[in-house]
């Protein structure tokens, strides 16, 4: 079924020069985290006991929205990109963030215009990552800053409060985890220093211990004005092979490129990191 819709809405994006943006996903992406975290707690208060009669009677957690996110790169923007994106949507991508530092304007529209149509058709946040303009002009989901990019708070006046904002944080300067948190931001993820060192990052590589830094500095944050915790999305060498070791440093998410991207079948690579959740 979902097969036949990402097919049916990639051809109906490629027959018109222009797409209506999705629905703002912010508050199902929130909503589903909520889910998921008292799903979570629930099991946890049940006890060893009865753990086993516990889970029977709770419903499975919600995946994370930000679980199994796909990041694009220069690289792979090849010809084939559209339908490797395709299929790792179908194979369990999570998120799918538009990213090319390369290309032109008039490219990022494009690919947007056809990736987004993608992302709707599944549920599928679609973010444009640096790019406020083109996020605006696609009336993408969302938008994903870095240190060097644009002010978070800056992003946040001109997106709204209904668009999905997502932050690099930056480990060296723990004050701007505080930033991106707390309130004018209030941003809905924070992505990690590098995790493990990868071409597509130019950056030091933090290790599990950055990640649970992070963590406890995200917690700490968010404890001053009663928000709940907002999740950690871990970057840089992320693989099916070290993806577990991610997520028990206490991150909710797992942003991939190649791993998906340059795998000889995406969709399995995304069944496979969404198997970890």
């Amino acid at each position: 079924m979902l097969h036949r819709a990402v097919q049916t809405t990639r051809a109906a994006a490629r027959g018109r020069c222009c797409s209506h943006g999705p629905l703002p996903l912010r508050r199902v992406a929130k909503a589903s985290l909520a889910l998921r975290r008292q799903s979570s707690a629930a099991l946890a208060a049940a006890g060893h006991r009865g753990l086993a009669s516990a889970a029977a009677a709770s419903p499975a957690p919600s995946i994370s929205p930000y679980a199994v996110y796909l990041v694009t790169d220069d690289i792979y923007d090849d010809g084939s990109l559209v339908d490797r994106v395709a299929a790792a949507i179908e194979g369990g991508t999570t998120c799918v963030q538009l990213r090319l530092k390369d290309c032109d304007t008039r490219r990022l529209i494009e690919l947007g215009r056809e990736l987004q149509p993608l992302c709707k058709a599944a549920g599928v946040p679609f973010l444009v990552d640096d790019r406020v303009d083109v996020a605006l002009a696609l009336d993408a989901d969302g938008v994903h800053v870095g240190q060097s990019d644009l002010p978070p708070a800056m992003v946040r006046q001109l997106i709204g409060p209904d668009k999905i904002l997502g932050v690099t944080l930056d480990l060296a300067h723990p004050e701007s985890v505080a930033e991106a948190v707390l309130p004018p931001v209030n941003a809905d993820y924070l992505g990690s220093n590098a995790v493990f060192p990868t071409p597509t990052k130019d950056t030091a590589a933090y290790g599990m211990q950055g990640l649970t830094e992070a963590t406890e500095l995200i917690a700490a944050a968010a404890a001053t004005v009663g928000r709940p915790a907002i999740p950690l999305v871990a970057i840089g060498g992320v693989s099916v092979a070290n993806g577990a070791e991610c997520l028990a440093a206490g991150a909710e998410g797992l942003a991939v490129v190649s791993a998906i991207l340059g795998a000889e079948s995406p969709a399995a690579a995304s069944g496979e990191l969404r198997d970890l959740f």
